[in-house]
C-alpha cells in the first residue's frame, strides 16, 4: 500500500468516526488528482460535492463545480458538514480568505479535514538551516494566477492559525505521516512530530 493509499485509509476511518450517517455532505476544495471523494462515493458516502479549478472527477455522479482560487467559492452560507483541504493550503498566496470561505460554508459545529507540510519537524529544521530555504518551497513556482500556484509556497503555520481563529475553529485531532528515510529516498509512514514530513488536521467550526 502506497504512502497516498494509507494516507486515504487513515482519513477515511477519521471520517467514518465523526461521520457515521451516510447523507454527511462533505466539499472537497481544490482536490486535483487525489481523488479521495471517489473513494467515500464508493462507500455509499453519495452526498460528496467536488471544486476544483481544472481537474474534474472521473465518476460523473458526483457534483463538479470549477472555481477558481481568485474567486470567492461559489457555495451557499453552512451548506456543508465536512470539507476536505487535503495539501491544497501551502499553494495559496492568501491562506486566510481560503480559510474564511470554508469557514462560511461550513455548518455549525462542521469538520474540516485539512494536510499540510510539516516545517516544524527535524528534518525541516535541519535543511532550513544548511540551504536557507525550506525543503519544497520555492518562490519561482509562484504562478501568475492571483490565488494559486502550482508549487508549495506558503507554508502553513499551525500556532498562528490556531491564534487568529481561536474564535473560528477548534483544533479537536492531529496527527503527522510520512519521513523520507536518508540516501535510499524511501518514504515510510510515521507518526512523529519530529521526524514526519507532514500534518494532518481536524478542526471544528465553532
Amino acid at each position: 500500500m502506497s504512502i497516498r493509499e494509507k494516507l486515504f485509509e487513515f482519513l477515511f476511518n477519521i471520517f467514518i468516526r465523526n461521520f457515521p450517517e451516510k447523507h454527511t455532505k462533505c466539499l472537497d476544495v481544490w482536490c486535483g488528482k487525489w481523488l479521495f471523494l471517489e473513494k467515500l462515493f464508493k462507500y455509499w458516502y453519495t452526498n460528496v460535492e467536488w471544486l476544483d479549478w481544472f481537474y474534474a472527477p472521473e465518476n460523473k455522479e458526483i457534483l463538479f463545480t470549477k472555481n477558481d482560487f481568485s474567486q470567492k467559492i461559489e457555495k451557499q452560507n453552512e451548506q456543508y458538514e465536512c470539507v476536505f483541504l487535503l495539501d491544497v493550503i501551502e499553494h495559496v498566496q492568501n491562506q486566510y480568505i481560503l480559510l474564511d470561505e470554508i469557514h462560511r460554508i461550513l455548518k455549525k459545529d462542521g469538520v474540516l479535514f485539512l494536510t499540510t507540510p510539516n516545517i516544524y519537524s527535524f528534518p525541516w529544521k535541519l535543511y532550513f538551516l544548511f540551504r536557507d530555504r525550506l525543503w519544497g518551497f520555492n518562490e519561482a513556482q509562484v504562478s501568475n494566477k492571483p490565488r494559486l500556484s502550482p508549487g508549495h509556497i506558503n507554508p502553513f503555520i499551525l500556532n498562528i492559525f490556531l491564534e487568529f481563529y481561536s474564535d473560528k475553529f477548534e483544533l479537536i485531532e492531529k496527527y503527522h505521516y510520512g519521513f523520507i528515510i536518508p540516501i535510499i529516498h524511501k518514504f515510510i509512514w510515521i507518526d512523529s512530530k519530529f521526524l514526519s514530513g507532514n500534518l494532518i488536521l481536524i478542526l471544528r467550526k465553532k
